[in-house]
């Protein structure tokens, strides 16, 4: 997690968004900030808090609807863009840039819930699932079309399922006859 998240009695924490109570037996108040200057910056005075290193195991995501990677905050951090101000993009003798600024980056949410999380997951899943698809019929083709054996001509389907074409080994898919 790239946020900066805090626990504290005090429950007029400034500045940060609120996401819930500790479930241990002291039932602190947590927030998460986008960093520990925006924490400073709203609260000068705060002497208790606590700094949580991981709140995975402390805060159930999913039952209060947050975004496990930004926790609710629909922006993850900054990073460097390779346009500089002038528009021109330079790069150094092995192929990397010169100049950078940073731009904020939104969270894989889209709006700060585990639900648009779950949507992530799935696209991404989805996505994987194509590619993976388009690889196998891009290698089947290519096998079709290159195949020289006289037999099954790289076609899985002419020879009979758990065998083999006894020419070139290629594994069959084919049925058999009812």
């Amino acid at each position: 997690m790239n946020t900066f998240v805090v626990k504290s009695n005090d429950h007029k924490v400034k500045g940060g968004k609120y996401i819930g109570l500790t479930k241990t037996d002291d039932f602190q108040f947590v927030y998460i900030f986008r960093s520990h200057e925006v924490f400073k910056a709203a609260n000068p005075d705060l002497k208790d808090y606590e700094v949580v290193e991981d709140l995975k195991p402390q805060f159930d995501f999913k039952e209060h609807n947050i975004c496990p990677v930004c926790g609710g905050l629909k922006v993850l951090y900054h990073v460097a863009c390779d346009k500089p101000m002038n528009g021109n993009i330079l790069y150094d003798e092995w192929g990397f840039t010169k100049f950078s600024e940073e731009i904020c980056v939104h969270c894989i949410c889209d709006n700060g819930t585990y639900v648009g999380y779950l949507e992530h997951e799935l696209r991404m899943s989805k996505r994987e699932t194509e590619d993976a698809r388009k690889d196998f019929l891009e290698l089947r083709d290519y096998i079709r079309k290159t195949s020289k054996c006289k037999t099954c001509e790289g076609h899985q389907e002419a020879t009979l399922g758990l065998f083999t074409c006894k020419e070139c080994g290629l594994p069959g898919k084919g049925f058999w006859p009812a």
